[in-house]
C-alpha cells in the first residue's frame, strides 16, 4: 500500500508543473482570443503553442508573488517542527487550497495580459499582415473588402496556426473601436469574415493609428 501510494505521488508531482503550464498557456490564449468574440474551443491550436504562450501570465508579479509566498509557507511549515505532523495530516487540503488560489491568480493574470496584447491589436502596434488571398472565381464582395483593406496597411494580425490564420482589418475612419475579423486558411481561402467592436468607450486621442 505504502508504494503504491508513493508511486501515486510521484506521478501527480511529476504531472502537476506540465498541467499547471499548460492551464496558463490556455487560459491566457482563450481570454486572448474572446477578446476578438472568438471561442477558444473552436480553433485548432497545438499544444506546443499553448505551452509557449503559457509564460506570458507566469511571468508576472501576481503569479510570481504567489508562487513565493506559498512556498514560504511550506517552508515555514517544514522548518517549524511542532507543525510537521500536523502539516502532513492537512497535507490533501493545503495542496488542494494553495492549487487554487494559484490558478485563480494565473486566471487574473492571463486576462490582464491578454486584455493589454488585444489593445496592441486594435492600436495597430502589431505586426502588418499580409497574407496572399486566393482569387474568387466569381465576384466576392469579401474578397474586394480584404483586397482593400489589405492595400491600404490595416490588416493586424491576431494569431495564426497550422491551419488558419486570424488577422483584423481596422475600419479606416474608427481604427481602435470597429474592425472587421478574417480567418484565412493556409490554402489562401477566407473561411469567413465578421463585424467586430471593442465594447470600451473612449476618444480618438488614445488611439494610435
Amino acid at each position: 500500500m505504502t508504494g503504491t501510494r508513493t508511486a501515486i505521488v510521484d506521478a501527480v508531482a511529476a504531472v502537476a508543473p506540465l498541467a499547471f503550464v499548460y492551464f496558463s498557456g490556455w487560459a491566457y490564449l482563450s481570454a486572448y482570443l474572446g477578446d476578438f468574440d472568438i471561442d477558444a474551443t473552436q480553433v485548432n491550436i497545438s499544444i506546443a503553442t499553448v505551452l509557449v504562450y503559457a509564460f506570458v501570465p507566469i511571468w508576472t508579479l501576481k503569479v510570481l508573488g504567489t508562487i513565493a509566498a506559498l512556498a514560504l509557507v511550506y517552508l515555514l511549515t517544514v522548518l517549524w517542527r511542532p507543525l510537521v505532523k500536523p502539516a502532513r495530516r492537512a497535507a490533501p487540503v493545503m495542496l488542494l487550497v494553495g492549487s487554487v488560489v494559484l490558478l485563480f491568480a494565473v486566471k487574473e493574470s492571463a486576462g490582464a495580459e491578454a486584455y493589454r496584447m488585444a489593445l496592441l491589436v486594435w492600436q495597430g502596434q502589431k505586426s502588418i499582415s499580409n497574407m496572399v488571398v486566393k482569387l474568387p472565381d466569381k465576384p466576392d464582395q469579401t474578397y474586394d473588402a480584404y483586397k482593400s483593406c489589405k492595400d491600404s496597411r490595416r490588416l493586424r494580425q491576431i494569431l495564426g496556426t497550422n491551419d488558419t490564420m486570424y488577422v483584423l482589418c481596422r475600419n479606416e475612419h474608427l481604427p481602435c473601436w470597429h474592425a472587421i475579423l478574417y480567418a484565412i486558411r493556409s490554402d489562401g481561402t477566407i473561411t469567413y469574415s465578421a463585424e467586430r467592436r471593442r465594447q470600451e468607450n473612449g476618444t480618438m486621442e488614445s488611439c494610435k493609428a
